[in-house]
């Protein structure tokens, strides 16, 4: 009889701090090592492990090896009485690291259980996807690829429509809802409010890219909670689903009014990069400024970046703070690289308050 408990090896996983950091990796490296590697799965040169299930994978399922840890090392968790994994009272560590110790573990049981596709676990997603930029750069790993699927998202019932930008069709959201229903798990929605995981950095290569809900809350915070309840159920579903009738239908190479950040009227096609056509002609998008001057930097790739947009991600992404409090502070005077480390202090800082940890009555798992 196996001796393997899959909770166990979630709660294994989570007991690792794992920050990106080209002074210490160790951390993820060791998790990857012990959890992801004996599947099979091989890591490449930017760090990333991946892995085929089944002959010409079309589906990308997706989650990162990084979490935003301060320091490395091990950390205690606990379960509190409500069904939530959490850390205890008065832990050293900066959060729980669900985000995205779910997904890790997620993929590894999909791929036990033989579901097909591409596996990737990536490294540096929390430093503004460094594996998968790196990826999506060197493009081979990609090709064939229909639909990217991460799961690394907040709450229970999301399926990402828009990250920074529309990076799957509505139509595609309700296929996955619908597939996830028929194998166990109800409740999965359209949701346009994302923010950014790896597979946004596909969205001008893949035609499908989304993040699904895992059930964890608070994420970056000491108050970072899991639904236990939530991931084993959502574990069985895509241990079985069928995803014969996923909808592919977004256009990656074509952009239009709802290619747009909702209720900012950001454009943002490939994200916090633009590539030049494969015209040569300079299609770069109108971005909203407070000058008629926003400025453009071409790398030796061809591909443009704007010190706007590199900033806002800085606070957005990086930092968590709501798009409203980024925009607050994207004025004429407060936009530059000298500004960034002041508002992430201080983005840090309302994060803080907006989730004051919740002192959870634990007992040791």
């Amino acid at each position: 009889m196996s001796s393997y408990k899959p909770l166990s090896e979630l709660l294994e996983i989570l007991s690792y701090r794992r920050p990106y950091d080209l002074r210490a990796t160790q951390g993820m490296i060791k998790c990857a090592e012990s959890h992801v590697a004996p599947l099979g799965a091989m890591v490449d040169a930017y760090g990333n492990y991946h892995l085929d299930i089944g002959p010409t994978p079309t589906i990308l399922w997706s989650a990162h090896l990084d979490t935003v840890h301060r320091i490395e090392g091990r950390q205690r968790i606990v379960a509190d009485r409500n069904g939530f994994i959490c850390l205890p009272d008065k832990s050293p560590s900066n959060c729980l690291g669900a985000d995205d110790s779910a997904g890790i573990w997620l993929l590894c049981e999909m791929a036990r259980a033989g579901i097909h596709g591409r596996y990737v676990w990536h490294v540096g997603e929390e430093r503004g996807g460094i594996g998968s930029d790196a990826l999506a750069r060197e493009g081979s790993l990609l090709y064939g690829i229909q639909a990217a699927i991460a799961f690394d998202r907040r709450g229970m019932q999301d399926i990402i429509t828009h990250q920074m930008g529309r990076c799957a069709s509505d139509n595609f959201a309700r296929s996955l809802a619908s597939a996830l229903a028929i194998a166990g798990i109800a409740g999965y929605r359209p949701d346009n409010s994302g923010m950014f995981t790896d597979t946004a950095n596909y969205i001008d290569i893949v035609p499908e890219c989304s993040n699904v809900s895992v059930g964890y809350y608070a994420e970056h915070t000491s108050s970072e909670r899991l639904d236990i309840r939530h991931i084993l159920a959502l574990r069985d579903a895509l241990c079985q689903i069928d995803t014969s009738g996923l909808v592919i239908e977004r256009d990656p190479t074509s952009f239009d009014d709802s290619d747009y950040w909702p209720d900012h009227g950001l454009s943002t096609p490939g994200i916090w990069r633009y590539r030049m056509d494969d015209t040569g002609e300079d299609n770069r998008p109108n971005i909203p400024a407070t000058s008629d001057d926003t400025p453009w930097i071409a790398d030796d790739e061809g591909v443009y970046h704007c010190p706007r947009y590199d900033w806002l991600r800085t606070g957005v992404v990086l930092c968590g703070a709501t798009v409203s409090e980024a925009l607050d502070y994207w004025t004429e005077d407060s936009w530059d690289e000298e500004s960034a480390p002041a508002f992430c202090d201080e983005c840090l800082e309302r994060e803080a308050l907006q989730n004051e940890p919740t002192m959870f009555d634990g007992v040791a798992v």
